[in-house]
């Protein structure tokens, strides 16, 4: 039974801390950090024929009941990516490994990334652009590193000026935090963001380094075993939640968003690293498993700390709630980061769901504006108030 007293103590520390962070009036985009914005070479990665042939498979055996709905922003988005869907059908392997060596020249990543041919020429362009990219990624560096400890937190009432940011004193302090070596792999070509001796960063990557801490914080609280993240995106809080010790991870999502998220962690943790939908069941262990909705609602798994990050929002109503439903019946924590610009919110679906009314640790997105941070506590079927014993 976890000690739910100890968890709001724990978790609403961090929420006050997020919370003041985010709703600072002072303002903290120019961080003096030093560093020059830069694009990423040749592609490193060699896709094997055998990988190819693993990701038409679970790109055939996912799309067996998978339909977007019609109107539906994941129905606009497939529709610029009908040339990979093509080759991923048609197991056209030069055409594939052509397509998924280089995203920046297809839209595989679209709506889930910078990194897509919608938006590259954009950002190549336009210097005005790339300064926006530039002051975003340098904030949001900061505030990983202050939340993480690997920076002290800077009090503007004490000091009128923002210390200069010291991103490679930062990151030594972050190795010695996590226990490893902290890298910003970047595996294909025509990445953007701000060169450092650890790789380019992009816009989204401190954003999900941030989000991996956070779950391996939940994690740690409750003696995790295994996460469930539904909808990756590209992978990347997937990625940095293995190196950090999360290797038992699943991932939940659409047939060409699993496909995109199996091509950034093999190219970045190895293909050996990953277990696909279909391939045998006692290869599964320590890997980072990717699946269907179908796969996950029929197997009735238990996790531990579900996540999800910028989609239950944007989900059709039914699609969402059954997500909801899962995560209510199958899991201790439930952590999410989303809008509430749409006509349903997170709260509103879990409070119809479990028929309760639900008090999740709520508080202000750290690195997005507009975002909702929230916990949610389940226990045998139905969401725990918040501050219970």
């Amino acid at each position: 039974m976890m000690n739910i007293t100890k968890i709001f103590l724990t978790t609403t520390l961090l929420a006050t801390i997020s919370f003041c962070f985010a709703e600072n009036p002072v303002d903290r985009t120019t961080v003096n950090a030093g560093l020059e914005f830069g694009f990423s070479g040749k592609s490193a990665w060699k896709i094997t024929d055998q990988f190819l042939d693993r990701i038409c498979k679970v790109y055939k055996i996912t799309s067996q009941h998978y339909r977007a709905t019609n109107g539906s922003i994941w129905q606009i988005l497939g529709e610029n990516k009908k040339d990979i869907h093509e080759a991923l059908v048609n197991v056209d392997k030069p055409k594939l490994r052509e397509l998924l060596s280089n995203p920046a020249q297809t839209n595989l990543y679209y709506g889930m990334d910078t990194i897509a041919k919608l938006s590259f020429p954009i950002v190549k362009k336009g210097i005005h652009v790339l300064d926006t990219h530039k002051s975003v990624i340098e904030k949001n560096l900061l505030i990983l590193l202050e939340t993480s400890g690997a920076r002290k937190f800077w009090n503007y009432e004490a000091l009128d000026r923002q210390p200069p940011l010291d991103i490679e004193k930062g990151l030594k302090n972050l190795d010695l935090i996590l226990g490893f070596n902290v890298l910003f792999i970047n595996p294909f070509p025509n990445e953007y963001g701000l060169k450092t001796s650890r790789g380019i960063i992009g816009r989204r990557v401190p954003m999900d380094f941030y989000h991996a801490i956070k779950v391996k914080e939940i994690y740690n609280l409750i003696n995790g075993k295994n996460i469930l993240e539904i909808g990756a995106g590209v992978g990347r809080t997937a990625y940095f939640s293995y190196k950090i010790g999360m290797t038992n991870y699943t991932i939940v999502d659409i047939p060409m968003s699993l496909v995109g998220s199996a091509c950034y962690l093999a190219a970045t943790l190895g293909e050996d690293a990953i277990w696909l939908e279909g391939e045998p069941e006692n290869d599964r262990k320590g890997k980072i498993s990717l699946i269907s909705p179908t796969k996950l609602l029929s197997s009735q798994k238990d996790f531990d700390v579900v996540i999800n990050i910028d989609s239950f929002t944007e989900m059709p109503l039914e699609v969402f709630t059954q997500y909801i439903n899962y995560s209510s019946k199958h899991s201790k924590i439930l952590y999410s980061v989303n809008h509430e610009y749409n006509q349903y919110s997170v709260v509103d679906i879990v409070t119809k769901v479990t028929k309760e009314k639900v008090n999740p640790l709520r508080f202000a997105s750290a690195l997005r504006e507009g975002y909702v941070e929230e916990i949610y506590f389940f226990s045998n079927g139905y969401q725990l108030k918040t501050g219970q014993t």
